[in-house]
């Protein structure tokens, strides 16, 4: 019978209890490199957010037709502000407000709009590698859109109703996540190397392996003697031998 064939759930059980200890160090060590990776390779990432609430006067909103209301006019007026407020010269302008080291293509990467639950709300969210940034140019966006919104339409007004706070706590990468992650693989990574090892291995380990491998039986076995005996049983013949 060949080994490989005799897979089953008693034989991972019994292989687990028998290696046990290395699964156990080789899930230590995916823990400790998931820890490392995470805080010196991988790069932190922080947001700012700042909040903007659009108003809607009453002639605009009388300017529909009955099936129209007011909120849903005004939802409909945050998506075209995001839209206004998404392009090229409104991220110079924030560029040039905030005196920081990034390119017009850069902001447009870091800055995402996003309306809030079918509200008049919207959130501009800023993320970039220092926290200090991603709250300098949140502060910068708001300062600038409603500038930008009135001076396209005289009646869009914009408010601020949660101003942008410095987060030092980054939101990315998530520590806990991956070092629950460098265990698990850790821990599965070493039970495959040494279960493969295993199947892989021509040596014979025990009588039981030998009958079921080629189905011969031990007749007698020899057990192994100590160290201390090897040493006693050799300086024994050399004294007969001398």
């Amino acid at each position: 019978m060949e080994k490989t064939s005799a897979i089953g759930l008693a034989y991972i059980w019994k292989f687990i209890r028998k290696n046990w200890m290395w699964v156990f160090f080789g899930a230590i060590f995916g823990l400790a490199a998931a820890f490392c990776v995470t805080n010196w390779a991988m790069q932190k990432k922080y947001v700012s957010t700042v909040k903007l609430y659009v108003y809607v006067s009453a002639d605009d909103a009388l300017r529909l037709s009955d099936e129209v209301s007011a909120l849903t006019y005004a939802q409909r007026v945050v998506n075209t502000y995001i839209q206004m407020l998404k392009t090229y010269s409104f991220y110079e302008r924030v560029q040039a407000s905030t005196g920081l080291d990034y390119t017009t293509e850069e902001l447009e990467r870091m800055i995402s709009f996003a309306s809030l639950n079918g509200t008049e709300i919207f959130a501009a969210t800023v993320t970039s590698t220092k926290p200090e940034d991603s709250q300098k140019i949140a502060e910068a966006i708001g300062e600038i859109a409603p500038g930008v919104i009135s001076g396209i339409k005289e009646t869009g007004q914009l408010k601020i109703v949660d101003f942008p706070r410095l987060n030092p706590k980054p939101i990315s990468p998530n520590l806990k996540l991956n070092l629950l992650l460098g265990l698990v693989f850790g821990g599965f990574l070493s039970f495959m190397f040494l279960i493969l090892r295993d199947l892989t291995s021509v040596r014979i380990q025990s009588a039981a392996e030998l009958y079921e491998k080629h189905g011969l039986s031990v007749l007698a076995e020899v057990s192994d003697i100590g160290k201390a005996d090897r040493k006693k049983h050799a300086s024994m013949y050399r004294r007969r031998k001398s």
